[in-house]
């Protein structure tokens, strides 16, 4: 099993095309790279931890890309992107959106801690100048800048736009985050 993270796919989201500058002429272009994509790195048994912005719509609109990604996916759960409709509504009716596995998805706190053998990392859709464990070497993963923030420090920005339209694995984190020096705070 490898993970992977990612963020900011915004599947059906015509907008983005232009806001984030992507190389498709059409949201139906787009969605299909953007799976292919998924899906030629992360495989059935891999889990997906995702940190916002998957889609604009509703559950149902969500439930279409869900079905068609590889992975056991683990999504933030926060108010504030893209994903609060749909979110709001599978609370609300539990109507049990689930994966291409067929597994259920699962929701994390908006903001997560998490522990991979010896490393641990900080979850937000949103990028921190300063986190939990910043200078014990934690790494903060975000999204939500489409690569267009470098922070100091153990910081990575994982979302589609600032990774070539891939999820990144824990390995690239890793390898990325190595060669950043630990943030060291200011008097």
């Amino acid at each position: 099993m490898t993970v992977y993270f990612s963020e900011g796919h915004h599947f059906g989201h015509a907008n983005i095309i232009k806001y984030a500058s992507r190389p498709y002429s059409s949201i139906e272009e787009m969605d299909a790279a953007l799976i292919a994509n998924w899906n030629s790195v992360v495989s059935p048994g891999d889990t997906v931890y995702y940190l916002g912005d998957f889609c604009l719509g509703d559950a149902n609109q969500a439930r279409k890309y869900l079905h068609q990604l590889n992975g056991q996916i683990r999504i933030l759960d926060t108010s504030t992107h893209h994903d609060k409709r749909w979110i709001k509504q599978i609370k609300l009716f539990s109507n049990g959106l689930v994966t291409a596995q067929g597994e259920s998805l699962i929701l994390l706190p908006a903001l997560s801690v998490l522990k991979f053998e010896k490393q641990w990392f900080v979850l937000c859709h949103f990028p921190f100048a300063s986190w939990e464990g910043r200078l014990h070497g934690w790494i903060h993963l975000h999204g939500h800048c489409h690569g267009r923030y470098h922070g100091e420090g153990k910081i990575m920005d994982v979302g589609v736009d600032a990774n070539n339209f891939y999820p990144v694995s824990e390995k690239r984190v890793l390898e990325y985050c190595a060669d950043r020096p630990v943030f060291v705070s200011h008097p």
